[in-house]
């Protein structure tokens, strides 16, 4: 969305677009060394009660015993195709793609050759359509967890 404002009001806006994903991606990589461990055992920042959680989840107390093994046939397919949660996702991945494919490739020509609306505010409004499926998915996200617990 900041791209099209770029390109938009700023001389060379394009530039300045890679630019700043490119600052982001900088400014985000310390946080990902500070924060990503390769197992749970090396994480720095879950409290011991997770760690001893997922390494009991998972079946690694050390650093170098390996994963205990799950056989695809032991698990509860039923109980996993059933449940809410994977419903929720399946549903919610399914509007997301429709709304990704149908804002990509249809509704700006629709707005510009149909509804003869400038191109300037046909990226905001599909800006707009963006934002929405993020706060979609977000949204959906945060019921889910909720209606977990």
């Amino acid at each position: 969305m900041v791209g099209g404002l770029f390109c938009r009001y700023v001389n060379a806006g394009w530039i300045h677009t890679i630019l700043l994903s490119g600052v982001l991606g900088f400014l985000w990589l310390p946080l990902w060394f500070f924060l990503v461990s390769d197992t749970p055992g090396g994480h720095k920042t879950i409290s011991s009660e997770e760690r001893e959680y997922i390494q009991n989840i998972i079946g690694t107390k050390t650093q170098t015993q390996k994963p205990r093994s799950i056989s695809l046939m032991a698990l509860p397919w039923n109980e996993i195709i059933r449940s809410k949660s994977v419903i929720g996702v399946f549903f919610s991945e399914l509007c997301n793609l429709f709304g990704l494919f149908f804002f990509l490739g249809n509704l700006g020509k629709i707005l510009t050759e149909i509804q003869k609306i400038s191109s300037e505010y046909t990226g905001y409004i599909l800006a707009c359509g963006f934002m929405f499926m993020l706060i979609g998915n977000i949204t959906a996200g945060m019921r889910n967890d909720r209606d977990r617990h």
